[in-house]
């Protein structure tokens, strides 16, 4: 990734602003999201700043989607990889069941936000939860389908309570909190163990000691299932299932702010987020990301990721690569 952030740079070197219009809005920038360091600290996260400053300058001219600075402006890009992502684990298919589409015809356009499956937007924070987001959101919109009630579920049970494990081509990989998970291993436990409302038990935005009550159980589930790995089969569970769990590489994603992204993306999976659609713009289709960065990101909280546009069997950032849904 600091390779694609250095090319990035140096072809936005000759920039027509000046440093100190630059601090200006630095400081500006600071006052609206409330930012307060020390001198040492100032200065270094002001050349944060300038960097990200160039590289969204760059990435609008692509005409890829459109960024701006946002919350994140004063992180380097290793910062806000250790903060809010974290290595998700591609499952062996073979050891799973798995949906494929059925010969049926779909709509052109589908967005389960329209049919109230999907609750706002939350916020993980610096917790490396994204994938008790992820499996939550799609544990919500799952249940309202089936019995037109749309409830909400807890993260932070997640986070606190489910450590299953899960051999992944004969590595086991367990769920950490803050450290990480993955969302099959948060369905596994959700069918065991059942969901409480997020109200019983709010998210704190940190690992902490497990509270889960049984008695405030208040929703179940079956088991879960894979989809398959191509866009027919994603487009038939969004429509015959609801939003969806899935996987992706979020590592240039930091600064989008609208549009149709089709900018670059990493290689590896390191993020957690629903898909709760699809749509067209001008012949453009895309995918309805659903994130939890709260809703100063993307559009309110959401983004329009690229599909169907010859990005391989794994699509645009990964997105068809591993994705998942609980059952009723």
């Amino acid at each position: 990734m600091k390779t694609v952030v250095a090319v990035l740079l140096l072809a936005t070197v000759a920039s027509a602003i000046t440093s100190e219009q630059l601090y200006d809005k630095y400081v500006a920038w600071s006052a609206r999201y409330n930012k307060q360091h020390d001198a040492h600290e100032h200065i270094q996260r002001f050349e944060n700043f300038k960097a990200n400053y160039h590289l969204v300058r760059h990435l609008n001219r692509q005409n890829r989607g459109y960024f701006a600075l946002n919350e994140f402006a004063d992180l380097s890009q290793e910062e806000f990889e250790a903060r809010y992502l974290r290595p998700i684990v591609v499952p062996n298919r073979k050891l799973f069941k798995e949906f494929n589409a059925p010969n049926k015809q779909y709509p052109d356009a589908k967005d389960w936000r329209d049919e109230g499956a999907v609750n706002a937007i939350r916020n993980q924070g610096s917790c490396g939860s994204c994938w008790a987001f992820s499996a939550v959101a799609n544990m919500e919109g799952i249940y309202f389908v089936k019995h037109g009630e749309l409830p909400s579920l807890s993260e932070q049970q997640l986070v606190d309570c489910e450590h299953d494990c899960m051999m992944y081509h004969g590595s086991k990989v367990c769920d950490a909190g803050c450290n990480g998970g993955l969302m099959p291993n948060a369905f596994t436990y959700a069918a065991r163990e059942g969901m409480e409302t997020a109200s019983d038990y709010p998210y704190t935005g940190r690992s902490g000691t497990c509270q889960y009550s049984a008695a405030k159980v208040k929703y179940h589930f079956t088991n879960w299932t894979m989809i398959a790995a191509n866009e027919e089969a994603m487009v038939a569970a969004l429509n015959e299932m609801g939003p969806l769990s899935v996987a992706v590489c979020a590592s240039t994603w930091s600064y989008y702010s609208g549009g149709i992204y089709n900018s670059s993306c990493g290689t590896s999976l390191n993020h957690g987020v629903a898909l709760v659609g699809y749509g067209s713009d001008n012949g453009k289709q895309y995918w309805i990301i659903r994130n939890s960065w709260g809703t100063s990101w993307g559009i309110s909280g959401y983004m329009k990721l690229a599909r169907g546009e010859g990005t391989g069997a794994s699509g645009k950032c990964g997105v068809n690569t591993f994705v998942c849904s609980i059952t009723i």
